[in-house]
């Protein structure tokens, strides 16, 4: 069997649904494909078997853990041999949303999308940007050890520009990894 020339890395996306609004239309409306727990449970297993060292990254469009089976299918994963896994979510959920997550995962990326109260509430609307920056560092400081990593985002943008570089440097020093995202092609004209 030619493995080698199989993907390593999978991306896949649950859900379209997401807990801040749209981001301003970053991205387009899209409709859930319902996929069953017994269905994700198949796919994975048959993916880890035929995907030696598989890492997967649960993304998209949608927040992953806004999918009703979230936590079961991250489970299923792990039972499956998927040897990586990485979860992106928003961190502006209560904290107890986001705890189970430390156990499920390798690397947990939070959008936390911007620097400011501000800047954040410009771009998501949601008023929640202290509630995601104590959930981080909850976060921080419950998970057992090094894993899984801890990894604040933010997303290179016109609201945003100024706040990069205070971002980086906070997030590193203080989680030991931060992401800038580029801006969605699909968001590019509309911002």
């Amino acid at each position: 069997k030619a493995t080698s020339a199989l993907p390593s890395h999978l991306i896949i996306e649950l859900t379209s649904r997401r807990t801040a609004g749209d981001r301003t239309g970053w991205f387009p409306r899209a409709s859930d494909e319902a996929r069953t727990l017994d269905e994700w449970t198949d796919f994975l297993a048959r993916a880890a078997r035929d995907l030696p060292n598989l890492a997967v990254t649960f993304a998209g469009r949608g927040d992953p853990v806004e999918h009703p089976d979230a936590h079961a299918v991250l489970r299923a994963a792990r039972d499956a041999g998927v040897a990586h896994i990485h979860v992106r979510t928003d961190p502006s959920r209560p904290v107890d949303q986001l705890r189970p997550l430390l156990g499920l995962c390798d690397v947990l990326s939070l959008d936390l999308l911007a620097n400011t109260a501000a800047t954040h509430e410009r771009l998501v609307a949601d008023g929640r940007y202290e509630a995601a920056v104590s959930a981080i560092e909850t976060l921080l400081a419950e998970r057992d050890g090094r894993l899984p990593w801890i990894v604040p985002r933010i997303t290179r943008c016109d609201a945003t520009m100024g706040e990069i570089e205070g971002f980086y440097d906070r997030w590193l020093m203080r989680a030991g990894a931060a992401v800038i995202d580029p801006l969605p092609a699909t968001a590019s004209d509309r911002l």
